[in-house]
């Protein structure tokens, strides 16, 4: 039996385990979501226009109706049956990092051998931290297949022949037109491996990738640098506010002690701060242990596992850059960690193969255990009601809000605005999808004035509470007129 034998047999198998472990933990909540809503209207929006920047129907307040983001995941989606999307858009995200799992299983199984290509592929697909961020839609999950497909064809452009720069560069032109975040990797990462091989190609071949997306759609190419921009500049400036509460942390409703005290993202005092964050590091990744033991047999690397180490390390190096002040404007430094998996369950496997040891084989059982337990977290976190699905409760407010062609809403938490734009059809108070994050400012992360100003700014008509996150008399709403109360939500007049 050849080797493709034995890949026709046992990839099926593979993804029939790899839907099991990535479906069984979202089921109860599939239809959850937060970005999943945007991103459905902008595929609803395509699929009917067939243009780029997509225009989206007056519904969110604070920013453009013209589009900025990337398109590329929208129009992608857009090309969809729409009514196929809708019922089944919670399953999108993992059909596309099932190509992620198919590809580390073919590379693992010419590199290291089939046992060690089927434990990496089952490891990947139980992978505790895709599992939750691809839980609802995201436009980094077909990021995440591009950029391992460019890594791939960069070096086989540095090893041996420069045709494979073409499919490299037109791979750099798409992930501009798909993620930020993903681009900003890439720019470290090409400085980083054009120092470490001592070859300017991996400079040379993101600097074509700019040129030919510059030159495939120009005045949308500057649209998103632009808005990228735009974004950095707010995270610039409110960093440290980042997944605070809205309105606990608020210095009009609430009683701030200072930034060093916030509950956000970068909550904690330094020392304190440095263990959560090294946590999440660690549980988005725990095979960087392994990873590290290939400094100890670094005279003995071949050149495959040199280049895989360079990779796991320039991820690694730029997500804590990202994680220290000056950089925490280019995103959270754990969400760069995740592109580090494949590569590192690959170089694992390499290692076992090539330089076996005890320690190793310890590190690697520890790293599974680890999985395992954060994998069970997971099911039970994804497990429990959220505050961005469909109920009962929400399906009738949605009827009151559709009712009233004048309805325009504010929503606390945030979380509830893109299903109630996507669902009703009513203007709400938010944006942050593209450009004019400076428009958000007044309102997120923190509200900065008082509601009445917001009220009459934006004209509101309705206020949504859901109630373990704020009740009427934190926000000193005089006399509100209740609407609808249910178990959970109040729906006011504003």
């Amino acid at each position: 039996m050849n080797d493709f034998n034995f890949i026709y047999i046992f990839s099926p198998l593979l993804l029939a385990v790899f839907f099991m472990l990535r479906i069984f933990p979202l089921w109860k909540n599939r239809d959850r979501g937060c970005d999943a809503f945007y991103f459905l209207l902008c595929a609803e929006t395509f699929h009917k226009e067939r243009k780029v920047p997509i225009t989206l129907p007056y519904l969110y307040m604070l920013e453009y109706q013209e589009q900025w983001y990337p398109p590329l995941f929208s129009v992608l989606t857009g090309m969809l049956p729409q009514n196929w999307l809708k019922k089944r858009f919670w399953l999108l995200n993992h059909l596309l990092d099932a190509g992620v799992l198919l590809t580390l299983f073919v590379l693992t199984f010419f590199l290291a051998g089939l046992p060690a290509a089927f434990v990496a592929g089952l490891l990947y697909a139980l992978n505790p931290a895709q599992t939750f961020e691809f839980s609802t839609m995201t436009s980094r999950s077909l990021a995440l297949l591009f950029f391992i497909f460019f890594i791939f064809f960069g070096e086989m452009a540095a090893l041996s022949s420069l045709w494979y720069a073409l499919p490299a560069i037109f791979l750099i032109a798409l992930l501009i037109y798909t993620h930020k975040l993903t681009i900003q990797l890439l720019w470290f990462l090409c400085i980083f491996l054009s120092l470490m091989e001592w070859n300017l190609l991996w400079i040379l071949l993101l600097a074509a990738g700019y040129c030919l997306a510059a030159a495939a759609y120009p005045s949308m190419f500057w649209k998103i640098l632009k808005s990228h921009l735009d974004i950095v500049l707010f995270w610039h400036k409110n960093w440290k506010y980042l997944g605070v509460h809205q309105v606990e942390e608020s210095p009009v409703y609430g009683t701030p002690e200072g930034p060093e005290n916030l509950n956000g993202f970068f909550k904690g005092k330094f020392i304190l701060r440095w263990f959560f964050l090294g946590r999440k590091v660690f549980t988005s990744n725990p095979w960087i242990l392994p990873i590290l033991m290939a400094f100890t047999f670094w005279g003995t690397l071949n050149d495959l596992e040199f280049f895989l180490l360079n990779i796991v390390m320039s991820i690694y190096i730029w997500a804590f850059l990202t994680l220290a002040p000056p950089l925490r404007c280019l995103g959270e430094g754990t969400k760069y960690i995740k592109y580090a998996k494949p590569f590192s369950l690959l170089l694992t496997a390499i290692l076992l193969k090539g330089h076996p040891s005890f320690l190793l084989g310890v590190l690697a059982a520890l790293c599974i255990l680890t999985e395992l337990i954060y994998y069970i977290a997971v099911c039970h976190f994804l497990s429990k009601p959220t505050s961005d699905k469909l109920d009962p409760e929400i399906l009738e407010l949605i009827e009151i809000l559709k009712a009233d062609e004048n309805a325009r809403t504010l929503c606390l938490p945030l979380h509830l605005a893109d299903m109630l734009a996507y669902y009703s059809r009513r203007p709400v108070l938010w944006g942050t999808h593209g450009y004019t994050f400076k428009d958000a400012q007044p309102f997120f992360p923190r509200i900065l004035e008082p509601l009445d100003f917001f009220i009459k700014k934006y004209h509101l008509t309705y206020i949504l509470l859901k109630k373990e996150y704020v009740m009427p008399e934190k926000l000193r709403l005089e006399n509100p007129v209740i609407v609808f109360e249910g178990k959970n939500y109040l729906l006011l007049k504003a």
